[in-house]
């Protein structure tokens, strides 16, 4: 008899995945990060950090980048390979992040869309 497919095997655990990255990531109010914000927030890398090893039981990852030891940023790996199971995307456009100087820094603003 043949494996059942993660995806149908898995839908509810997989959809409360999505749900706990969702409300990690909606820290803002409006489904918008910066990688600013991102990159200097290590409690937030932390909680995302905390899904990888239910991604990796719940949803088909073999070869992914973000998984490897040399990856940059495995926590936005994990977060589009999440979003991207439930059709919901990042665009990108810039945006700036203010230092704890008062100095400001060109960054990457994300904001999450969803095709429905």
């Amino acid at each position: 008899m043949p494996d059942v497919k993660r995806c149908i095997k898995f839908q509810q655990e997989q959809r409360d995945i999505y749900d706990k990255l969702m409300e990690i990531l909606n820290f803002n109010g409006d489904y918008t990060f910066s990688l600013f914000d991102l990159d200097t927030n290590k409690e937030l890398q932390e909680q995302i950090m905390e899904l990888k090893p239910d991604v990796v039981k719940y949803f088909s990852v073999k070869t992914l980048k973000w998984m490897q030891p040399e990856c940059v940023r495995p926590y936005m790996g994990i977060i589009r390979h999440v979003l991207g199971k439930f059709d919901k995307y990042l665009i990108s456009n810039g945006g700036a992040g203010i230092l704890p100087d008062g100095s400001v820094k060109r960054t990457t603003k994300f904001t999450i869309i969803g095709c429905i």
